[in-house]
């Protein structure tokens, strides 16, 4: 569900969005910049950046963060807020 939501959020329905196994990189990570730079031929850090700042911008409660780490991956931390609606959905549905 998050990672189709994310893939929707980015307008890549073909990336694939990971679980990070270390933590302080966020809730789930994409490396999609890099492929898209390489077709495209851009920066990869330069178009991850332009990425997240139109993801900033966006209403959308979901995330505590977006940051761009190198070489051009993207990693989203879920918001509280986000993941307390998220547990109140589940429960209200038992």
């Amino acid at each position: 569900m998050i990672r189709d939501q994310i893939q929707k959020i980015l307008n890549l329905p073909d990336a694939i969005i990971d679980q990070p196994e270390n933590k302080s990189f966020g809730d789930y990570s994409t490396n999609a910049v890099l492929q898209l730079a390489k077709k495209e031929g851009r920066n990869p850090m330069e178009l991850a950046q332009e990425i997240v700042q139109k993801l900033l911008v966006s209403d959308t409660n979901i995330f505590a963060k977006i940051e761009v780490a190198p070489p051009g991956f993207i990693n989203f931390t879920l918001s509280q807020d986000f993941l307390a609606g998220q547990v109140a959905g589940i429960l209200n549905a038992k």
